[in-house]
């Protein structure tokens, strides 16, 4: 049986991440799949989301026993600019131990990627990179030095060695192109998505899920998933949601996510009664939470768990951005005026009022377009052809 390797410097195995799936699916698949990463769990701290730096019980075995995927953690030696520093003898060892058949470096620019790029020849298997990089998170004062010494002293080896690179978004393929000067013909685009199986319209999820947080059944719920912080726009969704609870007394919103800080309290403060907020959740706890709700709403930004409630045939509202826009071209979802509360209540209130079956066609839409290009049955299958070749499974 064929093995597959993935290598990533950061790993939380409850969390809804591309390589969470991806390496589930590699052994639905029919390889055996594996991951290295460091035991640092320092992005999830930072965010709020977890408060130490472990992991709660036997999150890695639990992993394992659900996907047959196993983990290897290395400690990180230190972290520099978000990057963890991994001992490179001990990632070999591991390498050695379970000899792969191909590996799947999850980054471009972290320092595990930059070793195995500069010495990509040496392990004589095929080797993939992705990346999730855009112009918008590359931006700090060292960000500029540091893709011109890129350019200059790793994409040649990228260059001869013809690696290929699987971008995640067309804007992270423009980024590569353009600022990281990686060649086109090297960068393919295999979009993100989300678990359809895990996401799906369950019946008795909806009902375990209303008893549990005591919501009635003609009560329209509204949900958020994600970090509470300003660039998502949560204040925005508070309130205008107390505008539709005035009008419409039979709402309430689910807030799931981690935050702190002013802005943080200031949401706290201003919500009503009827805001239910919720701390992170394991994407088993978040398909629950999804078939609770009516519509799901991000007011700012784009996010990935988009993927997760269409796949729940949830109606979507989204801020009018470009990829918004592209995202709800299907009749999936609708978007609202970036920086209007009162537009975004108006929009709330429309899928409310909405008759049942437009509702119902409108999220049967977003899961139609979901297990046809963003379910990772599909995205692995990409990345799998990639690693070992067109129909080599």
């Amino acid at each position: 049986m064929r093995k597959i390797l993935h290598i990533e410097d950061n790993f939380h195995p409850c969390m809804g991440y591309q390589l969470n799936y991806l390496a589930k699916c590699d052994v639905i698949n029919g390889y055996m799949a594996y991951i290295i990463s460091s035991n640092s769990f320092s992005p999830w701290m930072a965010n709020g989301f977890i408060e130490k730096n472990y992991l709660y019980g036997d999150d890695d075995y639990n992993f394992t026993e659900k996907t047959g995927v196993k983990i290897f953690r290395i400690k990180s030696l230190k972290r520099i600019s978000g990057r963890e520093i991994l001992n490179v003898t001990n990632v070999n060892r591991i390498i050695r131990e379970i000899n792969p058949n191909g590996i799947i470096i999850h980054g471009t620019e972290t320092i595990t990627a930059i070793y195995f790029i500069i010495n990509y020849k040496k392990y004589g298997i095929p080797i993939v990179f992705d990346s999730h990089m855009i112009d918008k998170a590359s931006i700090n004062k060292f960000s500029n030095l540091f893709y011109r010494l890129y350019s200059k002293l790793i994409v040649p080896h990228i260059k001869k060695n013809k690696i290929k690179i699987i971008a995640v978004s067309e804007a992270t393929q423009e980024f590569l192109i353009n600022k990281v000067k990686v060649p086109k013909e090297q960068v393919y685009v295999i979009s993100l998505g989300t678990d359809t199986e895990m996401f799906a319209k369950n019946e008795h999820k909806r009902i375990k899920g209303r008893k549990e947080y005591n919501i009635l059944e003609n009560e329209f719920v509204y949900i958020y998933t994600g970090k509470i912080s300003s660039n998502k726009k949560v204040l925005y969704l508070i309130e205008a949601f107390n505008k539709v609870h005035a009008q419409l007394n039979n709402t309430k919103l689910l807030v799931v996510g981690s935050g702190k800080g002013e802005y943080y309290n200031e949401v706290l403060r201003k919500a009503s009664a009827n805001v239910i907020f919720l701390q992170t959740k394991s994407i088993e706890e978040l398909s629950v939470l999804y078939n609770v709700a009516d519509c799901a709403v991000w007011p700012g930004a784009s996010s990935l768990s988009f993927y997760d409630a269409q796949a729940t045939k949830l109606p979507v509202i989204l801020e009018n951005i470009d990829i918004n826009i592209e995202r709800t071209k299907y009749n999936n979802g609708i978007c609202y005026l970036q920086e209007s509360i009162n537009d975004l209540s108006e929009k709330m209130i429309l899928i409310v009022q909405m008759k049942e079956d437009e509702r119902v066609k409108m999220g049967e839409k977003g899961r139609n377009e979901v297990e046809a290009k963003y379910s990772y049955k599909v995205i692995s299958k990409k990345f799998e052809g990639h690693l070992f070749g067109k129909n080599i499974i």
